[in-house]
């Protein structure tokens, strides 16, 4: 199962509004300090304000800085570069995270799949 970008969007966006900023900053920070590195392939994808909303690149910016993160690629006010596997580690830790009601519905199936080990 893959989680698209439109997919992706609608969970940053969920996740900000039941988390609020400092939520989300916290979340992502723990995260960082969780997460095992377990490839060696470095590729790099952007969040973009205008999909996003500039709130959440915020919110995000501020959780790496906390956990002691640099952007990988030059940064920019209305994006933010993150690493791949990065991003999908931060998907799925929110999709189990968030409430049942607050994640996205076509996310449901993965929050099930994660719930029951799949």
């Amino acid at each position: 199962m893959n989680i698209t970008a439109a997919m992706e969007t609608r969970l940053w966006r969920q996740a900000f509004q039941h988390l609020g900023s400092q939520g989300l900053s916290a979340f992502v920070n723990q995260c960082m300090r969780e997460y095992v590195n377990t490839s060696s392939t470095n590729v790099v994808g952007l969040l973009r304000s205008e999909r996003v909303g500039i709130d959440v690149l915020n919110a995000l910016r501020e959780g790496f800085t906390q956990a002691g993160i640099e952007s990988p690629v030059a940064k920019k006010a209305t994006s933010l570069s993150m690493l791949n596997r990065h991003r999908r580690h931060f998907s799925l830790s929110l999709i189990q995270a968030l409430p049942p009601r607050v994640v996205p519905e076509e996310l449901i199936e993965f929050r099930l799949h994660l719930d029951n080990g799949v």
